[in-house]
């Protein structure tokens, strides 16, 4: 009979005043990112001369749909006017795995300690929807370095994605996120 069928996925529609009641509704809207900082962002000391160092570990997750990270702004800190030794790596890997996979890198003795800056990642990678991944910063520790010195990667923020269902790019809008 009549407003008496609630099969999936369409119901009776031909139920009179009765009719919204039985539609299944699909609201499709563009997909969204979230960005903080992980519990789990190392503070503490390290050696001089310590080699990959985690100066900063960020959350992020991709909701609604998956997302290529593009482009992201960053600040790097420090207590001194030495320079971070070798390389300062910007990688990406699913929480609780291992396997990472390199956003961004330059030499630590040419990153900016004054200024804000801006990477284009190297690599797209797609962060899967639903799925929580860590950026993290990681360089190394200059041997000559005094005691007490503070490297930080502070001020991350995902300023351009690749929304892979909606096709298109944009800014995620995510806060910044200090370190």
């Amino acid at each position: 009979t009549a407003c008496n069928d609630l099969s999936f996925p369409i119901g009776d529609r031909t139920g009179g005043a009765l009719l919204t009641a039985y539609i299944n509704m699909v609201t499709v809207s563009a997909g969204t990112m979230t960005l903080s900082k992980d519990t789990t962002s190392p503070t503490g000391n390290v050696a001089a001369g310590a080699t990959s160092v985690v100066l900063g570990r960020f959350e992020v997750k991709a909701t609604g749909e998956d997302m290529e990270v593009r482009q992201f702004s960053y600040s790097v800190i420090r207590s001194v006017a030495t320079d971070l030794s070798g390389t300062l790596y910007f990688k990406v890997r699913e929480k609780d795995t291992t396997n990472t996979t390199t956003l961004y890198s330059m030499a630590g003795s040419t990153a900016d300690y004054t200024n804000d800056s801006t990477a284009r990642t190297t690599t797209f990678v797609t962060l899967k929807a639903g799925k929580t991944y860590f950026i993290e910063a990681i360089g190394d520790i200059s041997s000559t370095v005094a005691s007490n010195v503070t490297y930080a990667v502070t001020a991350l923020d995902v300023t351009s994605v690749k929304r892979i269902s909606s096709n298109d790019i944009v800014d995620p809008t995510v806060t910044a996120v200090t370190a």
